[in-house]
């Protein structure tokens, strides 16, 4: 599974530093993720929505659809 370690640079070792990471960033903006995928640390680049938007898509996904 994939862990995301970093945010813009900044370490993320527990889920309230992911959470303070990325309070700040308005929707609309592209941040960097640094994820450890099983042995491998990949950079991703993405763009930010906003709260509701992500609630919305993730019981669309979580739901089965696409």
């Amino acid at each position: 599974s994939d862990v995301i370690v970093a945010v813009n640079g900044e370490p993320t070792l527990t889920v309230a530093a992911l959470h303070t990471a990325i309070a700040h960033v308005k929707p609309g903006q592209i941040i960097s993720l640094r994820i450890r995928r099983g042995s491998k640390t990949v950079v991703e680049r993405v763009k930010t929505i906003r709260k509701e938007l992500a609630a919305d898509v993730y019981d669309s996904v979580a739901a089965g659809e696409q």
